[in-house]
């Protein structure tokens, strides 16, 4: 389906790298980029790394919308999902983003549209959206 799942967290990569090797995400050899790494890296860098990298680590919410973005500037369509206020910027800046939170709690996230059952649900304008998830 072309579709290839990266990881984009706040965690140390070494912890990045394993729970990515678990999920079948980073394989030995791959590559792993962290925040201070992108700091160092021009746009163009990093859109060259959007396209070897499997692992982000170590990132903070400006990061998160620029690797977004370098992925987009590669003709992507990026679907990302958060769970914190840090990711919202990243959620909003992705083509499709879903935000997700702790069972029981409410989170508010802006969306332009909505996967819901597998259907696309497009949204009028930019709102903020208040989900209550329980099981």
């Amino acid at each position: 389906a072309g579709i290839r799942p990266v990881m984009i967290t706040g965690d140390h990569v070494l912890t990045a790298e394993a729970i990515g090797r678990e999920l079948g995400i980073y394989q030995k050899g791959d590559c792993a980029v962290t925040g201070a790494e992108l700091d160092e890296m021009s746009d163009k860098e990093l859109e060259t790394a959007a396209e070897t990298c499997t692992v982000f680590a170590r990132v903070a919410p400006e990061h998160k919308v620029r690797i977004v973005q370098a992925f987009q500037k590669r003709g992507n369509v990026v679907a990302m999902t958060g769970d914190g206020v840090n990711d919202a910027p990243a959620l909003k800046t992705a083509d499709i983003g879903f935000g997700t939170t702790v069972i029981g709690r409410f989170t508010t996230f802006d969306y332009r549209y909505l996967l819901v059952g597998g259907k696309r649900l497009i949204l009028p304008g930019e709102k903020a959206l208040q989900v209550h998830v329980e099981n």
